[in-house]
């Protein structure tokens, strides 16, 4: 039915006209489901096989994945590729432990001081209202983790220790300069 607007197209299978929005008109191809499948068929027939860069395996390619330069037969297969680094021409290195860019000294096996402990962080949930400090959520069953705001292990003063949900805690990783500012930020204006 035609609608104010649209557009009309033919079909690329049937050869039947249908009408299309205006927006879709590039991506828009077929007039039905049962037209749509024919002509993916159609677009499969054009497509050559390969072997995957992985695990050898033969299998038939898309031509929208031959353009994209996709050589893998499943997603597991590209990731076991890229993270091994075998044979990989981009990623010819491991990228695991140092050589991952990631990596920052080894700073994750130093051990925590003594004083960092279960009671200094039941008192900091209690402190903090067993609240995670950054999204305001409710801790419920599982405890939140205590984070330390200039990321130094040592340096377990309550000043520099806030309650954080588990994803916060874990996104914390990332963007350390923003989230020891803006933690850091949120303590003072606690504790004024």
């Amino acid at each position: 039915m035609r609608k104010r607007n649209n557009i009309k197209l033919n079909c690329k299978i049937c050869g039947k006209f249908f009408w299309v929005r205006p927006y879709r008109k590039n991506e828009a191809k077929c007039c039905s489901r049962q037209c749509w499948l024919k002509y993916l068929h159609k677009l499969n027939d054009k497509g050559k096989t390969i072997k995957c860069l992985n695990c050898n395996l033969i299998f038939k390619v898309w031509p929208v994945r031959i353009e994209r330069n996709q050589r893998f037969c499943s997603l597991k297969c590209m990731g076991k590729y890229t993270m091994t680094g075998k044979n990989n021409p981009i990623h010819n290195i491991n990228q695991k432990g140092m050589n991952n860019f990631n990596w920052k000294g080894g700073t994750s096996f130093e051990p925590y001081g003594e004083e960092f402990n279960r009671e200094l962080k039941e008192q900091i949930r209690k402190r903090d209202n067993y609240i995670c400090q950054y999204c305001n959520i409710k801790q419920s069953r599982k405890n939140f983790p205590i984070h330390h705001i200039d990321y130094n292990k040592k340096n377990n003063k309550p000043e520099n220790l806030i309650t954080l949900c588990g994803k916060c805690h874990s996104k914390s990783n990332g963007k350390r300069l923003y989230w020891k500012s803006f933690l850091s930020w949120k303590m003072e204006t606690r504790l004024a």
